[in-house]
């Protein structure tokens, strides 16, 4: 048994995981403070892995919380 790899999440997934909008979370993208994010076809699909939002959250920086 293998651990069960998940995709990346897209925007309004990665927001609800983190407890804010998604307006929130594009504004942190686009200023360069929100998670690490993927982009494919520059600027129009954006992706967030699961483990980057994990660490975003671990240094504090989601909604929940806040």
């Amino acid at each position: 048994m293998g651990v069960r790899a998940v995709p990346p999440l897209t925007t309004a997934q990665a927001a609800r995981y983190l407890g804010v909008s998604v307006s929130t979370l594009n504004r942190w993208r686009a200023s360069g403070r929100g998670p690490v994010a993927i982009t494919y076809e520059p600027g129009r699909i954006v992706r967030y892995e699961l483990y980057e939002l994990e660490r975003f959250k671990a240094a504090g920086r989601s909604g929940h919380g806040a």
